[in-house]
């Protein structure tokens, strides 16, 4: 009795072990921002010899598996596949301008795909004037509307997680970086990662690592979300908090003629070309993922290749040349 015991441990420890595998393999994905995305998304997808060595070797797990553990191919049907609609940045106008875009043609068009919310946000009452706005007082409290109207048409159950910092908060704990980024000199002399080649003031330099701490933090939560709870977002949007949309769109579609969810490919807005946007993206999982969290290291990796003077940290010339 005691060796039909000790074999049914083994084999329950051998199902976990292979699922723990799976899993990790399956649902955290590596960033090495030396690789093109082309080459990176591809990295993501086992070879067809390979899914047969996996399989062959599932098939045997299986086999030995009859004490009452769940097969591995059970287990790994209960990964639920779902959409992440991630959004970032300082709600603007939120309840006149943009909720009402986001209800029209965000959730509506993608009532369908099961689709969690994942919001990052700035509390704070009023803005400083910048390049391009004269700033002004805002109400930061109305992106929890956004809660209501994400169950109202995505589902009951749909989950929606809303997160900020303050502009101190975000101060303190990338003041390294902030400093660094604004003061440090390279070898010839020059600012290292200050993009002193564009209208860039020190400001806009903090403005610019605002969206994009913004931008890292809400994917690092969707992130998070999807591995403690079994869950596999195949697509994924990230939007902006100020941002009126004014066309619908489907994250399942590339081409919005129809759907294609098991697509490689990512879609870029056609606004804000400089040479490309930087605030908006929908598409494969990992391509988002770059988009999202791997700036800073391509800020550091740019830097250290002195091949863009001027225009180390202008962001749309990151995206079009380093990602």
């Amino acid at each position: 009795m005691a060796g039909h015991n000790r074999s049914i441990l083994i084999a329950c420890a051998s199902f976990f072990l292979v699922v723990r595998y799976l899993r990790e393999t399956r649902l955290q994905r590596s960033i090495d921002p030396r690789r093109g995305l082309q080459r990176y998304i591809e990295q993501q997808y086992i070879d067809h010899s390979t899914n047969q060595e996996h399989e062959r070797h599932l098939e045997e797990v299986n086999r030995q598996n009859d004490t009452g553990c769940l097969s591995v191919k059970e287990e790994i049907k209960k990964v639920e596949e779902r959409c992440a609609l991630c959004f970032f940045g300082l709600p603007r106008s939120y309840q006149s301008l943009v909720l009402p875009g986001i209800i029209n043609n965000v959730f509506t068009p993608n009532a369908d795909n099961k689709c969690d919310v994942f919001v990052h946000y700035y509390h704070q009452d009023e803005e400083a004037a910048g390049r391009k706005n004269k700033g002004g007082k805002m109400n930061a409290s109305e992106i929890f509307l956004v809660e209501n109207a994400a169950r109202s048409i995505l589902g009951s159950n749909t989950t929606v997680i809303i997160v900020n910092d303050t502009d101190a908060s975000f101060r303190e704990g990338r003041k390294y970086q902030i400093e660094r980024y604004q003061n440090a000199l390279g070898k010839d002399g020059f600012p290292a990662y200050f993009p002193y080649k564009s209208v860039f003031k020190p400001e806009s330099l903090v403005n610019m690592l605002k969206q994009w701490h913004s931008i890292a933090t809400v994917f690092s939560i969707m992130d998070d979300h999807m591995t403690k709870n079994n869950i596999n977002y195949t697509r994924v949007a990230m939007l902006r908090n100020d941002v009126m949309f004014i066309t619908p769109f489907n994250i399942t579609m590339v081409d919005n003629t129809e759907k294609t969810p098991d697509s490689k490919h990512f879609v870029l807005p056609g606004f804000a070309n400089f040479p490309v946007t930087d605030r908006m993206i929908y598409g494969h999982y990992g391509a988002v993922k770059i988009w999202s969290t791997s700036r800073f290291e391509l800020a550091e990796q740019r830097a250290w290749e002195y091949k863009h003077p001027g225009t180390v940290m202008h962001s749309e010339r990151m995206m079009a040349t380093s990602m």
